[in-house]
C-alpha cells in the first residue's frame, strides 16, 4: 500500500487478502477490523470502495446473510461506497441465459 500512496493515489478498494494475509473478510473480528483499518490509514491510504453482494442471491437466507456481512464490513472499515451485484441474466455464464419469464 505504500507503493500505491507513493504513486500518488490516496483512495483504495479493499480486497479480501493482501500479501497472503486476510485483510477484509467477514471472518475477521471487530477488533481485527479496527486494527486493519488503522494499519491501512497509517500507510497513507483511505478505503473508499468495496465490491459486494456477489456471494449469492439476497432473496435467499444464505445470500442475504452474505450481503449483510458485506455491508457490515463496509461500515466497520468506514467505506462509503459499495458497488454491488444486480440481477444476473444468466443461468450459466456465459452462454445459458435465463428464460424471458424468469428474467
Amino acid at each position: 500500500m505504500k507503493r500505491i500512496r507513493t504513486a500518488g493515489y490516496r483512495y483504495i478498494s479493499m480486497a479480501a487478502s493482501h500479501g497472503g494475509d486476510v485483510v477484509y473478510a467477514p471472518q475477521l473480528s471487530k477488533a481485527e477490523r479496527t486494527a486493519m483499518l488503522r494499519r491501512v490509514r497509517n500507510l497513507g491510504v483511505e478505503p473508499f470502495l468495496s465490491l459486494g453482494g456477489f456471494g449469492g442471491d439476497p432473496q435467499t437466507a444464505d445470500g442475504l446473510q452474505k450481503y449483510i456481512a458485506q455491508l457490515e464490513l463496509c461500515a466497520d472499515y468506514e467505506i462509503p461506497v459499495m458497488v454491488g451485484a444486480g440481477p444476473w441474466y444468466y443461468k450459466k455464464f456465459p452462454n445459458i441465459p435465463k428464460r424471458e419469464a424468469e428474467w
